[in-house]
């Protein structure tokens, strides 16, 4: 994982285990100070102009090198990301601990509610250059989180079919009666909220 904010600080962390590691980047302007989290534990830090504030607009880019101008350089990532949030609060040593010891099947992030500015959900749903390729991480889903694979670019707002029934048969054989619907948001909402209450 690569850090870069501006001339401020870049870190550079490389994993080769094939395991799941936890990466976690905070900043606030109360604090002054940039913070590189690794597996839970502080591994770097540095402090920032006290007149630093985020501006409007601008982008995140996941796995490539960016320039200035926001032009993809080259796609410097190799590997599996999952659970990529931004949070509108800077969370503390702690909170991000939790976060890392309970490791890549938790579903802590959902409990700061609108503090979650950016959720790993919704970036599965933006558009995407270069060789990505969707997979399961291997967590026992609860039933209410399963719909969520319909917002998955091959499936979302897409007009649903028996072909794309039986690429999900084992779960959802209850979809056939909806054959010739187009899967919207309200479409998934509907589903989630009948297995929440089931």
């Amino acid at each position: 994982m690569m850090v870069f904010t501006g001339s401020d600080f870049m870190s550079s962390l490389t994993d080769v285990d094939n395991k799941w590691r936890h990466h976690c980047v905070t900043w606030s302007a109360s604090s002054n100070e940039f913070k590189v989290y690794y597996e839970g534990s502080l591994v770097g830090r540095v402090a920032t102009p006290s007149d630093r504030v985020l501006g409007l607009g601008g982008y995140i880019a996941l796995g490539n090198l960016v320039d200035r101008a926001g032009s993809i350089r080259s796609n410097e990532f190799g590997g599996e990301m999952s659970k990529f949030n931004v949070f509108n609060k800077e969370l503390n040593g702690t909170e991000i601990r939790w976060m890392s010891d309970d490791g890549i099947c938790s579903d802590i992030e959902e409990e700061y509610g609108v503090h979650r500015y950016i959720r790993w959900e919704d970036v599965l749903r933006l558009d995407r250059s270069g060789d990505v390729t969707e997979i399961s991480t291997g967590c026992k889903e609860n039933q209410q989180v399963i719909w969520d694979v319909l917002y998955n670019r091959e499936y979302y707002k897409q007009i649903l079919t028996l072909e794309i029934i039986d690429s999900l048969k084992d779960l959802w054989n209850q979809l056939e009666i909806f054959v010739g619907s187009t899967i919207s948001q309200d479409f998934i909402e509907y589903f989630k909220e009948k297995c929440q209450d089931n």
